[in-house]
């Protein structure tokens, strides 16, 4: 929809070609608050006001630019910049670059360390997973994961990093201390994001492909349930679930169908969908806000992207 809903409305419209979308530390509503859209064919990152849901800055950036996220301190953005095969250090307030570090090659997703200290990195063109000390700016190690990685998250505890590999169908545990792979589990077609529980009991895989959400137990390793997904007149090749994210109490759970216009939510303990939100196109990558009151989406295809208020 082109229409601004004010706050606290239902939905809000903003302009942008996007794919990935990072809130900044200020709280959805605060008139600090900003989030970053990464724009992969533009080469850009949007800034907009969340405040006024409206783009404030357009920044140009490396080439095909994908995952982004701030630092935990929140001194910088991260941008990552697949094409030119490196991350991008920027100032989140005036998109002014500050350094560029080495990344590995076709730098996908990444994940800063719960520590602060480094920056996991998924590579998808030479099946590794990449971590990037961001006090010195150098490579700190590297570990070679299942073929084309895409999904990547470190468990709460800061023990894991785990990686999805979409080619051989695995989630690889990496065992962060000792840099190992410690197991590689399978999962249905195409895995293609991974996100842990707050409590880090559990982690959630979206398998694209087979249209299914693995849902792990973090203590045995061990698949424990699969989600499956029939909504009403889309057909079961339409469902491709490729993006999870927790509220900060974990309920509900919302995840995304890549292929369809649809956003689903479930509950925490009965793990069945609670929710549909209907979107005008394909959604790209999205993320909560941190108090969990709002969702903000790239729409895919579309020029906007996506921002609504959950009910309490």
């Amino acid at each position: 929809m082109e229409r601004i809903f004010e706050t606290r409305a239902r939905l809000i419209g903003v302009a942008a070609f996007a794919f990935g979308l990072v809130a900044a530390p200020a709280y959805a509503g605060e008139s600090t608050g900003r989030a970053y859209v990464s724009n992969e064919r533009g080469a850009s990152v949007s800034v907009v006001d969340l405040a006024t849901n409206r783009i404030v800055a357009e920044w140009k950036v490396g080439q095909r630019p994908r995952g982004i996220a701030l630092t935990r301190d929140g001194r910088y953005l991260l941008v990552c910049a697949s094409l030119d095969n490196a991350v991008e250090v920027r100032d989140p307030q005036t998109g002014a670059l500050v350094a560029t570090l080495p990344s590995g090659a076709d730098p996908e997703q990444f994940f800063p360390a719960y520590d602060g200290r480094l920056l996991f990195v998924a590579n998808e063109d030479n099946a590794a997973a990449t971590a990037v000390d961001l006090a010195t700016g150098k490579v700190a190690w590297q570990v070679a994961v299942g073929e084309e990685p895409e999904g990547i998250a470190q468990s709460p505890d800061g023990k894991w990093l785990l990686v999805t590999s979409e080619e051989d169908n695995v989630v690889a545990w990496v065992d962060v201390p000792s840099h190992a792979v410690v197991e590689e589990m399978e999962t249905d077609a195409r895995p293609r994001h991974v996100e842990f529980t707050p409590d880090g009991g559990q982690v959630w895989i979206g398998a694209e492909m087979a249209g299914t959400v693995h849902i792990a137990d973090v203590a045995t390793r061990k698949v424990v349930q699969t989600l499956t997904f029939a909504p009403p007149g889309v057909p079961a090749y339409k469902v491709m679930p490729c993006g999870i994210r927790f509220t900060p109490t974990a309920r509900p759970r919302w995840w995304r169908w890549a292929a369809r216009t649809r956003w689903r939510s479930s509950t925490s303990r009965a793990r069945r969908c609670a929710a549909t939100c209907r979107l005008e196109s394909a959604p790209g990558t999205w993320r909560s806000c941190p108090r969990g009151r709002t969702r903000s989406s790239p729409t895919g295809r579309a020029t906007r992207s996506r921002w609504w208020i959950l009910p309490r």
